[in-house]
């Protein structure tokens, strides 16, 4: 009875890890057709002479802006630009 129970439990925990990887697998997915819509339109960009609000608006999804921090000339601003197709992108902070 005992290894019955302890079976049935290994099973339903690996059932959950299974929809766990695949539910993930589906996001990866997704995410790399996405990142092939973004660099086709990236590279669409890069060939223009001129850059217009109709291709950035093809580009970018929505910016959030944050509050001011700090005062005089150590005042920063946090800036998330969320790019259409891959989200936003996670850039070292620079000096």
């Amino acid at each position: 009875m005992q290894l019955r129970h302890r079976y049935e439990m290994e099973r339903m925990e690996l059932e959950s890890k299974i929809a766990v990887l695949r539910r993930q697998l589906a996001e990866m997915g997704a995410r790399g057709r996405g990142r092939g819509r973004f660099l086709a339109a990236v590279r669409k960009f890069m060939q223009m002479d001129t850059r217009t609000a109709s291709l950035l608006r093809e580009l970018i999804d929505r910016i959030d802006m944050y509050e001011t921090e700090g005062t005089g000339k150590s005042r920063t601003q946090r800036v998330v630009i969320h790019y259409r197709f891959v989200g936003y992108i996670i850039l070292p902070v620079t000096a």
